[in-house]
C-alpha cells in the first residue's frame, strides 16, 4: 500500500533490535470550550546501558485551565519486548492503550484518578519537517530528530478525566514524533494553533543548545510562523544561528527576521501549570523536563519602512499554547510527576 508523507513520518525508526534508540509520538490537543488540553505520549527506550531497563510507556497529561489542584499526570510502563510496534502501517500499543496514524485509543489508571480517551485526528496541512535537509533524519547528527507528520489537525472523539467527560468536535492539536539516540542538552519547544481572534494562524518552534565532538554549539532556533496566508519558515541552517533566543523554565524570548519583516514571540506561564516530568537517555542520563499546553503566547510582526521598523500587527494566545522547557538539572520550584525507565514494583 501507498503512504503518503504524513503516513511515513510515522513511522517507527527503530528496527526492533538496535539498542541505544529512544523513539517518542506524542499528541496535544486544545479543548477550547472548556479551556483545558490533553498531552499523551507514547514512547520506547532501547537502552545500550545493561543497568537500565528497555521500556514502552504511555503518558497521559491532563491541564485544568482554571485550577491547577485539578491537574492530573499518569503512566503506564511494560518491558520493550512486550510492547507491540508495526512498522509496515504505523501502529504502537502499550496494553490497552494504542496509537495509530490518525486514532488513539487508551485508559490509564493511577492514585489520583484516571484517564481514558478515544479520539481521531486529521490534518491537511502537509507534514512539517523541523530541519531542512534529508540528511539530518538519516545519519547520526543530530542526535535528536523531530517532525510533525500532523502539525495542525483536528481532533474529534472524547476523553474523560475520572468521571469527567470532555467531547472533541474539532478540537485542534497537533500530532509529532521525535527519536534518536541522545536528547539535547537544553531546549525549549512551543507550539500554538489558536490565537485570539487570529483563526488559521499557527506557530511551531524550536531552540536547543547541543554538543557536537565535545565541543559546545552556538543555540539553534528553528521557526515556523502561518501568519495570514503567509508561511514564514526560518530553518534553514544560516536562521538557526541568527534568531535571537533567550529562554528559561517559565518564559521563552525570540526574535528573527525575513525580508522586510520581523518577528518577536514571547512564551509565558506560571510554574502553577507546569507538569514536571524526567526523560531518560539511552544511557541512563536524566532528562527533566516541564511541559504545558496552557501557556500564553504574543507575536509581533515588525515592518521595516525606509530606515525603521515598526510594530504592524500582535497576536495572542491566551492559555492555547503548548511549551516545554528542559535540561540536565532539576528545577526546584517545580515537583517531577512522572519518571521514565521504571516499571511497576521498582523503587
Amino acid at each position: 500500500m501507498t503512504q503518503n508523507e504524513s503516513e511515513l513520518a510515522n513511522r517507527t525508526r527503530w528496527d526492533g533490535s538496535r539498542r541505544g534508540h529512544y523513539e517518542v509520538y506524542f499528541f496535544k490537543l486544545n479543548h477550547l470550550e472548556s479551556g483545558h488540553a490533553l498531552w499523551i505520549r507514547f514512547t520506547l527506550l532501547a537502552s545500550n546501558n545493561p543497568e537500565v531497563k528497555s521500556t514502552a510507556e504511555v503518558w497521559g497529561v491532563f491541564f485544568h485551565a482554571a485550577d491547577p489542584e485539578q491537574h492530573l499526570a499518569l503512566r503506564m510502563a511494560i518491558p520493550l519486548t512486550e510492547a507491540e510496534i508495526s512498522h509496515d502501517q504505523f501502529h504502537f500499543r502499550i496494553g490497552n492503550c494504542w496509537l495509530s496514524h490518525q486514532e488513539s485509543r487508551g485508559r490509564i489508571d493511577g492514585e489520583r484518578g484516571s484517564l481514558e480517551w478515544d479520539l481521531r485526528f486529521f490534518s491537511e496541512s502537509p507534514c512539517f519537517r523541523y530541519f531542512p535537509y534529508s540528511w539530518m533524519y538519516e545519519r547520526k547528527w543530530p542526535r535528536t530528530k523531530i517532525l510533525a507528520p500532523h502539525p495542525h489537525a483536528a481532533f474529534t472523539g472524547e476523553f474523560q478525566i475520572n468521571q469527567n467527560t470532555y467531547r472533541c468536535q474539532n478540537s485542534p492539536g497537533s500530532q509529532e514524533h521525535v527519536w534518536g539516540s541522545e536528547h539535547a542538552r537544553r531546549w525549549v519547544w512551543a507550539n500554538c494553533l489558536s490565537f485570539k481572534d487570529n483563526p488559521g494562524c499557527e506557530l511551531h518552534a524550536f531552540s536547543s543548545e547541543v554538543r557536537w565532538a565535545g565541543i559546545d554549539l552556538p543555540r539553534a532556533t528553528i521557526v515556523r510562523f502561518n501568519y495570514r496566508g503567509h508561511v514564514v519558515l526560518l530553518n534553514k541552517v544560516s536562521d538557526w544561528f541568527s534568531i535571537h533566543s533567550r529562554f528559561e523554565p517559565f518564559f521563552w524570548y525570540f526574535m528573527g527576521r525575513q525580508g522586510k519583516r520581523g518577528y518577536v514571540g514571547e512564551v509565558s506561564v506560571g510554574a502553577s501549570n507546569m507538569i514536571g516530568v524526567q526523560y531518560k537517555d539511552p544511557d541512563g542520563q536524566r532528562v527533566f523536563c516541564y511541559n504545558t499546553e496552557i501557556a500564553n503566547l504574543k507575536v509581533k510582526v515588525f515592518e521595516r519602512r525606509g530606515g525603521s521598523w515598526g510594530k504592524v500587527d500582535e497576536l495572542v494566545s491566551e492559555h492555547t499554547t503548548a511549551f516545554e522547557y528542559a535540561q540536565r538539572l532539576p528545577v526546584s520550584r517545580i515537583p517531577i510527576h512522572l519518571i521514565a525507565g521504571k516499571l511497576p514494583g521498582d523503587k
